[in-house]
């Protein structure tokens, strides 16, 4: 269908704007320094708007299968152990590294001892398996399936986690690079409405039907 000028502004106008944020371009919120020292050459901050058409029914990604969390809050505001690149391979993100033992039965990940959560926290191997946990018993039925295979994830130390599967998967390392693989900063709470990843951007305000 084309689109004139005029219904193209208007569509874009109704869509749903998604604000991600107050921050200076390729700024880190979550990792760079702090109040007093955030605006080092007095520049303005500048605002992003990103239109889109479809808006989360909640920010808790646990919860619904809908994909407009993860288009908003993945590799924005939550980031996951592994990530894939243009060329579909797997990349590390908030892991350094991984091994996969010979059976292909344990990934073990060392993780960035650098990496910390929006609120200071280090984004450490506790967390790491406590987000694992936290999409095991989700609600979410496709988040569910995605990490039925894990058998147990523990902390080996402050920045190594040993994942162990039931049984081999090809599929498995590829979906902890999705919504699957999201790390949660443990002081979360009520991820409904309060979303604490390591992602360079925070959730400032969301308006239901209007602006995230």
């Amino acid at each position: 269908m084309v689109q004139t000028r005029r219904t193209a502004r208007k569509t874009i106008r109704t869509a749903l704007l998604i604000l991600v944020g107050t921050c200076f371009v390729g700024l880190g919120a979550c990792s760079g320094p702090g109040p007093a020292d955030s605006n080092p050459t007095g520049a303005q901050p500048k605002t992003i708007a990103i239109g889109a058409t479809i808006e989360p029914v909640t920010l808790d990604f646990t919860a619904s299968d809908d994909a407009a969390i993860g288009q908003v809050l993945l590799y924005n505001v939550y980031e996951t152990l592994v990530k894939i690149d243009a060329s579909g391979r797997i990349r590390p993100l908030l892991a350094l590294q991984y091994e996969q033992s010979k059976d292909r039965l344990e990934y073990t990940f060392d993780l960035d001892p650098k990496a910390k959560f929006a609120s200071g926290s280090p984004v450490d191997a506790a967390a790491v398996v406590a987000s694992i946990e936290r999409v095991k018993d989700a609600a979410s039925a496709t988040l569910k399936e995605h990490m039925a295979v894990v058998k147990e994830a523990v902390a080996v130390d402050a920045h190594t986690v040993k994942v162990t599967l039931t049984r081999p998967s090809n599929r498995w390392i590829y979906d902890m690079a999705s919504t699957a693989g999201i790390i949660v900063d443990p002081a979360a709470g009520d991820l409904a409405a309060t979303a604490l990843g390591s992602g360079p951007f925070q959730v400032g305000d969301w308006l239901a039907g209007d602006h995230i």
